[in-house]
């Protein structure tokens, strides 16, 4: 939606964009056109206030409320929060304000005419065209949006495309089911779903009739995964390491050869983005990573439909289930406060099946120590306790020794048995480790320690030392840690930096995403290079120095998709990068950041090749 040029439009108006589901309403509202900032709060059909509250606060203030606990308020503390906001308001509403010719829009999404008509403007969104249809069809039929003017649609495809009435959620589901099946197939594909029916003409039901068939399309252990997503809220944002380890929890994830938990989870969860079933958020670093999901309403309407079916699920919130109950699914994972910590367990042991919980997420409370009960946890498989300090684990209840998934922070008043307890957990697969400025026995002992997890594929350490043999244990830890693929170290500027000059350092050679964080490297450490990390994919420092040669060798690895670098001092250029006969540097790079330097492309007209110089900025 673009602002007028007419002087009437240049006024502040409420505007509603009316239509069914699935016809991208939020899509279009979320679209900025030429304004210059907005922001966007989702409500359901079934909206939760907490979450409400909670989305208006973010996009109030990101900064400040994005990783601000808002599970530990309740409603009204929420609205107090938000009041604080409108003691500015006398401010904010010039924004709005019809003298202000801005020609700011409050947009509102809706399916309800008496809804949409309260607005000073009303948007009917009408269903795409048959040639749009077409485009999108053949687009995710085929990857290919630029050769769709040179095809025409068969028979069968114009039978498929007239069904789906010009609704994109309907082509999508329906292209995403044809995907990878038979041409000569697609026609009995085509009448399995029951387009005959007389009622395929109420919109929402060829939404749904599409859906019903993708879902029994699917094979039977991805229905059950796609079912859990019922668990989370409307309109929510999942996160994909969440949504994976949960899978993992509830067994639903099973171990192959060689290949770890959270890999095998994370092709479901892909399975299910290329049918279409959920929507993937990608991170802002434009390097394609997918972060997490949403699920659009109408699909959510439906697998919450055959959850009940199915008899799936169940949540625990107070003292209501809200679902019913599968026997062999006992979801009741949430985040716990301090204050409700003790009775959320005394309440837990009335269910009968709380021991074979296997997400337990204490991230960002007020407490300091591991609940005795964990130990009641026998199938305990994630635990998090991330930026929750923890003191002390009760004697009697050390960290389970099943766990494949912890995140947990030290600092200077914890004690010897919680330390002691992580060295056990060698099945652990993700450990996040926080260790703030503290005792430095126990902290060079825990270092050393990481080199006995031997099953680590995820290691995120925060470690701020000046501890020289500190250091050392750590490059010992990371020879021994030979399937580590991922690894983010976050320190002092410049503390932590010999442990990457040391001579001896050497990454696991299957590494694909590296980041150090806060540390200053005075060059480029000699571990890095594509015969010690080929794999290698994502690389994240902040340099000193960069010099042509030590470009030239990050250029060369064969798997860089994301590099971001910080560059300090000095320049550095490579020259003929595209003509050089016997290197080609970056073959893969999607995404290139650099922090406070500049970056000049040079081209050479006489042989067609490609320069490129960095500096400081």
């Amino acid at each position: 939606m673009q602002r007028d040029d007419k002087s009437s439009n240049t006024k502040m108006k409420i505007a509603s964009v009316l239509g069914t589901g699935g016809l991208g309403k939020t899509t279009l509202a979320k679209l900025k056109g030429d304004y210059d900032c907005g922001a966007f709060v989702p409500i359901g059909q079934n909206p939760d206030l907490k979450k409400v509250f909670k989305d208006i606060l973010i996009d109030l203030d990101r900064q400040r409320y994005l990783q601000f606990s808002t599970t530990v308020l309740d409603e009204r503390q929420l609205i107090d929060e938000l009041r604080g906001f409108f003691l500015y308001w006398e401010t904010i509403r010039l924004a709005f304000d019809d003298d202000n010719n801005c020609g700011g829009r409050i947009i509102i999404t809706t399916r309800k005419l008496e809804i949409a008509t309260r607005a000073d403007e009303v948007y009917k969104l009408q269903h795409l065209t048959n040639n749009l249809s077409w485009k999108l069809f053949y687009k995710r039929i085929s990857g290919d949006e630029i050769r769709h003017v040179d095809k025409l649609p068969d028979e069968i495809s114009n039978k498929i495309l007239k069904k789906c009435g010009g609704i994109p959620l309907a082509i999508i589901t329906m292209a995403s089911l044809l995907v990878g099946k038979p041409r000569d197939k697609w026609p009995e594909l085509y009448k399995s779903i029951g387009f005959g029916c007389k009622d395929y003409k109420e919109e929402g039901n060829i939404v749904m009739r599409i859906l019903s068939f993708s879902y029994y399309d699917m094979p039977s252990h991805l229905r059950t995964r796609l079912l859990y997503l019922t668990a989370f809220l409307e309109d929510s944002v999942i996160r994909k390491d969440v949504l994976v380890w949960m899978w993992v929890a509830e067994g639903f994830v099973h171990e192959e050869q060689g290949i770890w938990l959270f890999e095998t989870g994370e092709g479901y969860f892909n399975d299910l983005i290329n049918r279409s079933l959920i929507q993937s958020m990608e991170s802002n670093s434009g390097d394609g990573t997918i972060l997490g999901c949403r699920v659009h309403d109408m699909v959510l309407n439906f697998i919450r439909s055959m959850a009940r079916e199915e008899n799936f699920l169940t949540i625990l919130e107070n003292d209501h289930l809200t679902r019913p109950l599968r026997s062999n699914i006992s979801q009741h994972n949430r985040t716990i406060d301090h204050a409700h910590q003790a009775s959320i367990f005394d309440d837990l042991r009335k269910v009968r099946s709380f021991c074979a919980h296997g997400y337990l997420s204490l991230r960002k409370t007020l407490t300091d120590k591991v609940p005795e009960e964990i130990g009641v946890l026998r199938f305990l498989q994630t635990l998090d306790l991330w930026g929750s300090i923890i003191v002390e684990t009760p004697s009697s209840s050390s960290l389970p020794t099943q766990l494949v998934c912890l995140r947990i922070t030290f600092d200077d008043t914890s004690d010897n048995a919680a330390v002691a307890s992580v060295e056990r957990l060698t099945s652990l697969e993700e450990l996040s480790i926080g260790v703030i400025p503290w005792n430095c026995r126990n902290r060079r002992w825990l270092v050393k320690e990481l080199g006995n997890l031997r099953e680590l594929r995820v290691l995120n350490a925060t470690i701020f030392t000046n501890d020289k043999e500190c250091k050392k244990e750590l490059v010992e830890s990371l020879r021994h840690l030979h399937k580590l693929q991922h690894l983010e170290i976050e320190g002092y500027a410049y503390y932590n930096r010999p442990m990457w000059e040391t001579p001896g350092l050497m990454l696991p050679s299957h590494l694909r995403h590296l980041a150090v964080h806060g540390i200053i490297l005075s060059k480029l450490p000699p571990c890095i290079n594509p015969l010690c990390v080929p794999n290698l994919s994502h690389l994240h420092l902040s340099l000193g120095a960069m010099h042509e040669q030590d470009l030239k060798i990050i250029g060369s690895l064969p798997e860089l998709i994301s590099l971001e670098m910080e560059l300090l001092w000095h320049s550095a250029t490579i020259r003929n990068i595209i003509s050089d006969i016997e290197a080609v540097y970056f073959p893969k790079l999607r995404c290139f950041r650099l922090a406070r330097s500049m970056v000049l492309f040079v081209a050479n007209k006489e042989d067609k090749s490609v320069s490129f110089h960095l500096w400081e900025g």
